[in-house]
């Protein structure tokens, strides 16, 4: 039998769980979804500062266990508890990546996360040290106004933050309906795709987060034009987003 290029990432003790820290395969690094514990597996005490700081220690372990580190993060997935934690939680997160940060999406979750006292969870897919690392940017675009890169390109692949919606060249708001945001978030997504020198043909993994589950019917009939065959595929959940304006966020990855 040939051997497993899979391999499993324990940063400390094995605590026992039925996941790994982390997973190495195919020139990526997998950080399973990771909350601020401490050795003990519990909580570390204090507010979302605290646990933002602890959480991403947590994970900075596991990608030095695994060959890479925070720098070479290409995409997270940020939990929060309480949107009201976004801007705290926000100040400790970009002191970690201050310059060409990774693709990020965040999302309001409504229920408790695994751990009762838990404010935030992250999970992240790193690259290994030395490895092609490339902020993709449209040139008439103006910096997020939090700390994420639109596009991180590694290799043939590229890591799309979640997109709302929003005018990429100013930083506004662009209100309206579900159907109409959607319009504005796949124009943007199109944006970043064409500066990374792709197209929505090659995009192959699509995840949406709708607050309203009765807004779906409007979403599909805005989102399939932008995918006339073989769309890619797709997960569609229900969560809160962290602008009371929203109503929907899509994030993307497309491999050349």
């Amino acid at each position: 039998m040939p051997q497993s290029s899979n391999h499993k990432i324990r940063p400390g003790p094995d605590p026992g769980l039925p996941f790994s820290a982390g997973v190495r395969a195919d020139g990526r690094i997998y950080v399973s979804g990771t909350l601020a514990t401490d050795v003990t597996g519990q909580i570390v005490p204090g507010d979302i500062k605290a646990q933002t700081a602890r959480l991403l220690d947590n994970i900075s372990a596991t990608l030095t266990a695994g060959g890479s580190s925070l720098a070479n993060a290409v995409s997270v997935m940020v939990y929060l508890r309480n949107a009201s934690d976004f801007a705290a939680m926000n100040d400790v997160y970009a002191a970690r990546w201050p310059t060409d940060p990774p693709a990020r999406t965040t999302v309001v979750v409504t229920a408790p996360l695994a751990l009762p006292a838990a404010l935030v969870e992250m999970s992240v897919v790193a690259v290994p040290d030395g490895t092609e690392r490339r902020v993709v940017h449209p040139r008439d675009w103006l910096r997020s106004p939090n700390p994420y890169s639109y596009g991180i390109r590694t290799g043939d692949t590229l890591f799309l933050s979640g997109l709302v919606s929003r005018n990429g060249t100013d930083n506004t708001i662009v209100k309206g309906d579900a159907a109409a945001q959607t319009k504005t978030v796949l124009d943007n997504g199109g944006a970043i795709l064409k500066a990374a020198g792709m197209s929505y043909a090659d995009v192959v993994s699509a995840r949406v987060f709708l607050t309203d589950p009765a807004t779906l019917e409007q979403v599909d009939l805005a989102y399939r034009p932008y995918f006339p065959a073989t769309p890619p595929a797709r997960a569609t959940v229900t969560m809160g987003l962290t602008g009371a304006d929203y109503l929907i966020e899509i994030t993307m990855v497309a491999v050349k």
